[in-house]
């Protein structure tokens, strides 16, 4: 009886990702731009990956000049040059993921190239790619590829602190430690009081 619900179940997600499927194949041959977004991902996803079909829509979403197509195209090729190219574009077309990839593009350059490393850093950010705070704060702090500013560097790490991210917990550690030496302690109170609710299960003393 288990083992029949189970097939039971099976069959019924079976059809409901069809159905899923159908629909937005149905708006993305409209050139609806979400639609072939999300049939991309679709098709990326381990569950009902199909390489064809996912390199097809991203292909049709960067004829019509859609950003997350365009990347998705870039992460499909093996063509280095024409990745390149591709990533270039969305990152111009002001894609954040594109702008991170570019970023470590120059970082990871046998001679990296950092103020362009930071000019993509530091655009992202200010199109409100939180993750790159923690980065974008060591660029300041370090002086690299732009002028070494602590303020700047501490700004970024609170911004990073302050929401539930990925490098939220290092930006935390790195807010207490520029903060440790100064004379505003209701500001190192604060932010230390702050890094007990955002980061868990690290406790702050």
């Amino acid at each position: 009886m288990l083992k029949g619900n189970i097939v039971m179940s099976l069959l019924l997600l079976f059809c409901i990702s069809c159905t899923n499927e159908q629909k937005l194949e149905h708006e993305a041959k409209r050139n609806n731009i979400e639609s072939i977004d999300q049939l991309t991902d679709y098709y990326l996803n381990t569950l009902h990956s199909n390489y064809a079909k996912a390199l097809y829509w991203a292909t049709v979403g960067a004829k019509l000049n859609d950003p997350e197509a365009i990347y998705n195209l870039a992460y499909l090729i093996t063509d280095t040059v024409r990745k390149f190219s591709l990533e270039q574009k969305a990152a111009f077309l002001e894609y954040t993921p594109a702008m991170f990839a570019m970023a470590m593009y120059y970082l990871d350059k046998p001679k990296p190239d950092n103020d362009s490393a930071f000019f993509w850093l530091n655009a992202a950010a200010n199109e409100g790619d939180k993750n790159d705070y923690k980065m974008l704060g060591d660029f300041y702090y370090k002086g690299i590829g732009t002028k070494q500013d602590y303020n700047m560097a501490l700004l970024y790490y609170k911004k990073g602190c302050a929401g539930y991210i990925e490098n939220n917990t290092a930006c935390c550690d790195s807010v207490l430690w520029m903060l440790k030496n100064r004379p505003d302690t209701l500001d190192l109170r604060y932010w230390r009081e702050h890094a007990k609710q955002v980061v868990i299960p690290f406790n702050y003393k």
